[in-house]
């Protein structure tokens, strides 16, 4: 007969053979639940990609797409409300992961019926018949569009806050993951639907609603550095008028008699003034500051053309390369063909051995390059939603710069990248920028390796080092004398194509320089302030196919915020690392 000993061992082990079974058929509940749950998401984010995909398209397909990421995200968060997850999220630590989903959920929910909507909405009052027709933009559609696109954007805004605020890390990965997912396609989203915004409320005014207003557009050209992204090659007037774009003229000789400068104040007469950028257009844009460039050639323009422009834009051959792969290519009067393939290779390299030593052969070709882009433009035979995203791409990567003299239009522009201006205030900030100081058209053989090293936090201040890598790989052809340079201040030549840069970094608010050298040795160097950030610079002599390294060191103020970093667009991207971490 067993003893009472062993009758109860053996009750203890059906008990815990129950419980066992009891938390496995539990767990196994929960897990379907989850991965149920984990589906829907993972759905509904799909069914969001696509809709925002087809929101200038397919109307059905977009509404299909809305109400099936609706109904996807709210099974989601059933699946969540059930009894096994419901108890289990009320539990500390353990269920982190399940509210956080939850919260993913209803922002899925609230971005498919609150924002995506109105936005397309907006881009059906502007599609609805040709926005851009035989010269003419629809102003009447973009207006019709604002309050719409109000909505979206606010909504899309209102959607991002909720989703950084869920817990970004809980003790399940595919959780966290998600949620950095959705960060980051609302980031995208409230990005795309700002500018949106911002270009619907400029627009109208902008092109000429109320009245004609004058543009001003400066054709940079990136094979000679300058601190906006090149040398000023020719520019374009042209005038809205209720919508209407007309061409006025194209200026291919930028020669002026000398005239008076503006004053653009203490600071930068120190850093710039010895070069007359005010009064001469090969110097006027060193600064990277777009707006400083922007009104000295509003100023120069006047004094060559008679014409005071209301706005004035700098694009570069990049840019243009954006706007030909939306626009299709052009065709010049010879019959050439420029294309978004081309473009870049043929403005800043083929048209200098083409033309050799005949400048105003030359001129003449970018000025026929330019009209012809023009009218292509404006002609609207293509896609706007193309060209659309074309500015929009090349506005995010400083190809197109903006300005305009009406301070409320400004502000707008400022707050965006088509302002590229040199923020006035503090934080951590550190912009590398470099000038041709040789007259060549060599840059367009440049490239730039460039690395922002954060280091020891001390009570007030950071260690940063920043090294810039150069080199020239130019090729052991025939150039003319136009691409190898002829100018040295003071006289003289530099050895066969080589070409000599001035380096400059502007950086943060209360930033000190502790050393500054090149290839390992100091050199000397010139200082100076740019709104408020010091701007310290030396010059560099770069020899063909071989790298030279500027390294500066610097104690910055200490900050927990990240270090911006601006690029500047030159005719090769340069290769832009952030290493270590701001101080926590």
């Amino acid at each position: 007969m067993p003893s009472v000993r062993s009758r109860g061992l053996r009750w203890l082990r059906r008990l815990l053979v129950a419980a066992l079974l009891i938390t496995l058929c539990f767990v196994i509940w929960c897990s379907i639940e989850l991965v149920r749950a984990r589906a829907d998401l993972s759905s509904a984010r799909g069914h969001l990609i696509a809709a925002q995909a087809s929101i200038s398209g397919d109307s059905s397909l977009l509404d299909r797409e809305l109400v099936s990421a609706g109904a996807s995200a709210r099974s989601a968060r059933q699946s969540l409300d059930r009894p096994p997850l419901r108890g289990l999220a009320r539990l500390p630590w353990i269920g982190d992961p399940i509210d956080s989903t939850k919260s993913i959920a209803d922002v899925l929910d609230q971005v498919a019926n609150t924002a995506l909507p109105p936005a397309a909405e907006a881009v059906r009052t502007l599609t609805t018949r040709p926005l851009l027709d035989a010269g003419r933009i629809d102003v009447n559609a973009i207006r019709g569009s604002q309050p719409a696109l109000g909505t979206a954007a606010s909504a899309t805004a209102d959607a991002l806050r909720q989703a950084q605020q869920i817990r970004a890390r809980t003790w399940l990965g595919p959780v966290n993951r998600a949620r950095s997912e959705l960060v980051d396609q609302l980031t995208r989203l409230d990005s795309t639907l700002r500018s949106a915004r911002t270009a619907t409320d400029l627009a109208p005014g902008m092109l000429g609603a109320d009245r004609k207003r004058t543009y001003l557009v400066g054709l940079q050209n990136n094979a000679e550095a300058r601190g906006t992204g090149g040398l000023v090659g020719g520019l374009v007037l042209f005038s809205t008028d209720r919508g209407r774009i007309t061409l006025d003229r194209v200026v291919k000789d930028l020669a002026l008699p000398p005239g008076r400068g503006l004053d653009l104040g203490a600071d930068y007469r120190n850093l710039y003034g010895t070069t007359d950028p005010t009064q001469i257009w090969q110097n006027s844009n060193q600064s990277p500051h777009f707006p400083y460039a922007a009104r000295i050639w509003r100023s120069l323009a006047r004094q060559l053309t008679g014409v005071t422009a209301d706005v004035v834009i700098g694009i570069d051959p990049p840019g243009l390369r954006s706007i030909l792969s939306a626009t299709g290519p052009i065709t010049l009067d010879d019959g050439e063909t420029a294309t978004a393939d081309n473009i870049v290779q043929l403005t800043e390299s083929a048209a200098y051995a083409r033309f050799d030593t005949d400048r105003s052969g030359r001129k003449t070709y970018l000025a026929d390059i330019a009209e012809a882009t023009f009218d292509r433009i404006t002609s609207g035979r293509f896609q706007i939603k193309a060209l659309a995203e074309a500015f929009g791409d090349a506005t995010k990567n400083g190809r197109i710069a903006m300005w305009s003299q009406v301070p409320a239009e400004q502000a707008e522009l400022a707050a965006t990248d088509l302002g590229h201006e040199v923020p006035y205030g503090p934080g951590p900030y550190a912009n590398v920028v470099v000038n041709n100081s040789y007259a060549s058209k060599l840059d367009y053989y440049l490239s730039r390796a460039i690395t922002y090293r954060r280091g020891a936090c001390a009570d007030t201040t950071q260690e940063i080092l920043v090294d810039v890598t150069l080199r020239s790989d130019v090729p052991d052809t025939r150039l003319s004398p136009e691409v190898l340079g002829t100018f040295l201040p003071g006289g003289g030549t530099l050895p066969p194509r080589s070409n000599k840069l001035t380096v400059s970094l502007y950086s943060s608010w209360g930033s000190q320089l502790t050393a500054l050298t090149v290839d390992g040795v100091s050199v000397g160097l010139g200082r100076g302030t740019e709104l408020g950030h010091p701007a310290h610079y030396t010059v560099v002599t770069l020899p063909p196919g071989k790298p030279v390294t500027v390294q500066f060191a610097l104690t910055v103020p200490r900050s927990d915020a990240d270090l911006v970093v601006p690029v500047q667009p030159l005719t090769n991207p340069a290769d832009v690392r952030v290493l270590g971490q701001p101080c926590r």
